[in-house]
């Protein structure tokens, strides 16, 4: 029994013994094999991942270029839609010149109402089409009537030309109120586009073909490559174009050559190359990802872009009545839009690429403007640079200036000029907008004329009145009864407030018509600031306002003395006027970032949110009302805006309703020595 037990147990241990090895051998040869086998298909993979990409590098490229080509020619369907078929050469040809700048594939189009080509652009080289019916050519009137039946666009080709060569042809029918008035026709060179594929098409190592895919009329037709490539190819890619599909065919021209790799390999050669294989996998499956990234992101930019463009011609074509024109950084004109056109009498043609801005501008103006500028910037300013360093300081200006148009008449213009910018920060040009200003200019004019001659008329009846008053308050006619003493008092004080209204109407007109002259010299600002609080001292009292002077620096700047005192008593006034009784007003002065600021703060209500946008506007007030408990002309704050702003300066506030309101003005101290 032990014995047998024994026999039994012996046989099962050297069996064990030698399956080891055999396991361990068996193993190792499965394992290397296996290896060797999934290196052989991921050799295979790897070419196929290669061809996919190459092929749809190829394929993205070519649907962007035909659907380009498709959304450029929709811009003259929609024009002749507009115009209801009826075609001006005048007006279709610089927008055919414009389409075919933007692509190199163009090699013409033919508008043919009734199916009769009766329009081409360019017409060199191309005179053999004109007048072609198609109807009477057998070898396009299938794909013509396809077109006209399915009432779609169809790209078909590569066809014979009569007119010579080969070429794709984008077919759209075009409906006027419905029915069907005819036919773009945009031919298209094949060989260059085409040859986007041409790397793929002339390798060697390679079998490439294209083929038109679900054409009813001449079924699947090769017409690019040998069809035996569509025979189970490994990369077939399918490929929109406008109106159709095509396919792409893509297969090694040989088998791919056996693995390199070892058969025989240690286990722990197996285990890295196992290691190497698998990160080999990973980066081709991150490749793939990263190429269908690329791929949507490619595509969402293209459509992007198409809009874009589409939305920026629309919008430059519908505004006729501004005159937009842009240029490159160095003046040349780039673009000039229909309102340009229409406002300036230029054709665009003759002014892109050809001329500058400045072409439109009095040179008297120019150089005014000039000498305004190198005084200002501290730098010689000339040419150009007149039009833009403002905008290039602070990103735009708009300015008023004085347009010649073509016919030698003068028109006044409102001119914003915008910097264009550069993703990474340049300089890529100019924009400039006018709007033409001259019904606004008459009609400011008249009204200065107007407020002008009432002024005038007003001032010498007031002073004899104003006069007489005095006279009367003073008791030299004789006593007066306290009743009496009253109403002369009343009197007196709105002749004061009337006069005071007619001389800032006085001032506002010296303003608009320039006449009035200032007298700028660099000089200490306290001494300016003090005297203005101590004049308005008298004017504070009523009110029951105390003016402080703070104590600060003493910076020198380059101002009107006397304009810079007229600011400051607006500032003052107003501050003391809505002040609450037995409250201060405090006027300081500080110096940062190379600037002077004199602020005047007061205590009261602070500026309502609803009347800030509109508190330098003449004539405004935040009550506007007849019972007003505070009176004023609304001009003061506008007075003192166009003050500030001819001696260089700036003015602003800044307010918390509820809470007072500080009014400041700044000057540079860059001028001063």
């Amino acid at each position: 029994m032990a014995a047998a037990e024994r026999g039994v147990h012996s046989g099962p241990g050297r069996l064990a013994q030698m399956a080891l090895p055999l396991f361990i051998l068996v193993s190792a040869v499965f394992v290397t094999e296996r290896m060797a086998g999934e290196a052989l298909r991921e050799a295979r993979n790897e070419q196929i991942q290669q061809l996919l990409q190459r092929a749809s590098s190829a394929r993205v490229a070519l649907e962007s270029e035909l659907n380009t080509v498709a959304y450029l020619t929709s811009g003259i369907e929609s024009y002749i839609v507009v115009r209801k078929g009826s075609i001006d050469p005048a007006e279709v040809e610089p927008m055919l010149a414009q389409l075919f700048k933007r692509s190199r594939h163009f090699r013409n189009l033919g508008i043919a109402p009734d199916n009769e080509i009766r329009f081409i652009y360019p017409l060199a080289g191309n005179e053999a089409a004109l007048g072609l019916r198609f109807a009477d050519n057998p070898a396009q009137w299938p794909s013509v009537r396809k077109v006209i039946e399915s009432g779609e666009p169809i790209l078909a080709g590569p066809l014979e030309l009569v007119q010579g060569g080969q070429a794709l042809i984008y077919r759209s029918p075009i409906y006027i109120e419905g029915r069907y008035w005819g036919l773009l026709s945009t031919v298209i060179n094949a060989s260059s586009i085409l040859d986007i594929a041409a790397p793929l098409a002339n390798d060697p190592s390679l079998q490439f073909a294209l083929r038109r895919s679900g054409d009813g009329s001449s079924g699947d037709q090769v017409f690019v490559g040998q069809p035996e490539t569509f025979l189970d190819p490994p990369v077939l890619l399918n490929i929109s174009v406008p109106g159709g599909r095509w396919q792409m065919a893509v297969a090694p021209a040989e088998s791919p050559p056996p693995s390199a790799l070892p058969i025989r390999l240690t286990g722990y050669a197996v285990a890295l190359l196992a290691f190497l294989l698998s990160a080999l996998a990973l980066r081709h499956l991150l490749q793939r990802a990263q190429l269908a990234r690329m791929e949507i992101a490619m595509e969402d930019s293209t459509e992007n872009l198409l809009r874009t463009t589409h939305m920026l011609r629309s919008v430059l074509s519908a505004a006729t009545r501004f005159s937009i024109i842009a240029t490159d950084p160095q003046g040349r004109i780039t673009l000039f839009n229909r309102g340009a056109e229409l406002l300036l009498g230029y054709n665009a043609d003759e002014m892109i690429g050809q001329h500058s801005p400045l072409l439109l501008h009095l040179p008297t103006e120019i150089n005014a403007r000039a000498a305004e500028l190198t005084e200002q910037v501290g730098h010689s300013v000339t040419g150009f640079s007149v039009l833009v360093e403002q905008a290039e300081l602070v990103g735009f200006e708009a300015r008023e200036w004085t347009y010649r148009t073509q016919d030698g008449r003068l028109l006044p213009v409102m001119l914003t000029v915008t910097v264009l910018r550069e993703p990474q920060g340049g300089t890529s040009g100019y924009l400039c907008i006018a709007e033409d200003i001259s019904e606004r200019k008459r009609s400011d004019r008249l009204k200065n004329e107007f407020i002008s001659t009432v002024s005038h008329e007003l001032r010498t009846p007031l002073t004899a009145i104003s006069g007489s008053l005095s006279l009367l308050s003073s008791g030299k006619l004789g006593g007066l009864s306290d009743s009496m003493q009253t109403l002369l008092d009343t009197a007196s004080r709105n002749s004061r407030r009337l006069e005071l209204l007619i001389n800032d109407l006085l001032d506002m007109e010296k303003l608009a018509a320039g006449k009035l002259r200032l007298d700028l010299a660099v000089q200490p600002l306290r001494s300016i600031v003090e005297q203005a609080v101590h004049d308005n001292q008298t004017y504070a009292e009523p009110f029951g306002v105390t003016l402080n002077v703070l104590p600060g620096p003493d910076p020198r700047a380059r101002v009107d003395a006397d304009r810079l005192a007229q600011v400051l008593a607006n500032l003052i006034s107003n501050a003391a006027k809505f002040s609450p009784r037995d409250a201060q007003v405090e006027v300081r002065i500080d110096v940062f970032d190379n600037r002077a600021r004199i602020s005047v703060t007061d205590h009261g209500p602070g500026i309502p949110e609803a009347f800030r946008e509109r508190i330098f506007q003449k004539f405004s007030q935040a009550d506007a009302s007849d019972t007003r408990p505070r009176g004023g002309t609304g001009l003061g704050l506008a007075i003192s805006r166009e003050l500030v702003e001819r001696m260089h300066g700036s003015i602003g506030f800044d307010s918390v309703e509820g809470n007072g309101a500080t009014f400041w003005v700044e000057f540079s101290l860059k001028e001063c020595l």
